[in-house]
């Protein structure tokens, strides 16, 4: 090889490495809803699932179809609590799934599936970190919410707690998953909620609450997606 042909290929080299460099730093997660809490998001290469699967039509709840769910790579579930509207055990147990929730979710799931549930210290799965934020619920249960930081992105899934006290005090928040009884105490206190993108989840189908900053009310089968880029820095 001459000079002038190694020169050549160092820039075609230089140039493919800042093609692949910037496609690195790009992309976007997609978020489809799948019935009540239960939520697919996925940036290609890993699969948050919140709430799933869970027991189809349980308490009066949404019905799903599993051929209807997108496929699931490197795929975590993420359970706020056991109630059978958000966690179906065997179910489960027939998917290659990785779990974070309470011991009232995990016992008796195979150990190989559990990701250790710590409510002091964010735990992680691949490139997610999941912070538990421990939030009563009207009925007896180990409930948690979630702040969730994924490519920047903070999304939190405030599960069927009943008090708006956390979620009054977070800051920059990406996407926010919020129950209708949340949205109609926020709303009559005429209060806001520091968000971008505010999804209104765990909705009976044809259930009416307020208007409320915007929020996003999606049929099963909707997606819409979120650019890494939009993430807000955590202060």
């Amino acid at each position: 090889m001459t000079r002038r042909e190694g020169f050549r290929h160092s820039i075609l080299c230089l140039a493919v490495l800042i093609l692949l460099t910037g496609a690195a730093g790009a992309g976007e997660l997609t978020v489809t809803f799948i019935g009540n809490s239960a939520f697919h998001i996925t940036d290609g290469e890993t699969t948050l699932l919140s709430d799933f699967p869970y027991r189809s039509g349980a308490y009066g709840y949404m019905e799903y179809d599993m051929d209807d769910v997108p496929p699931i790579e490197n795929g975590l579930s993420l359970v706020t609590h056991s109630h059978a509207d958000h966690w179906d055990k065997e179910l489960f147990a027939k998917m290659d799934l990785s779990v974070i929730g309470p011991t009232s979710v995990t016992g008796g799931v195979d150990t190989e599936k559990v990701v250790p549930f710590d409510a002091d210290e964010p735990m992680t799965f691949r490139d997610i970190e999941v912070q538990a934020i421990e939030m009563p619920h009207s009925l007896p249960q180990q409930h948690y919410s979630y702040l969730v930081t994924w490519h920047r992105l903070r999304l939190y899934f405030t599960g069927d707690t009943e008090t708006p006290a956390d979620i009054l005090q977070r800051e920059d928040i990406d996407i926010m998953f919020i129950s209708p009884w949340l949205i109609r105490t926020i709303e009559r206190q005429d209060l806001t909620l520091d968000t971008k993108v505010l999804v209104v989840y765990h909705q009976k189908i044809g259930e009416e609450f307020p208007p409320f900053q915007d929020y996003k009310r999606m049929k099963q089968g909707e997606s819409f997606t979120v650019d890494f880029e939009v993430a807000v820095p955590a202060r």
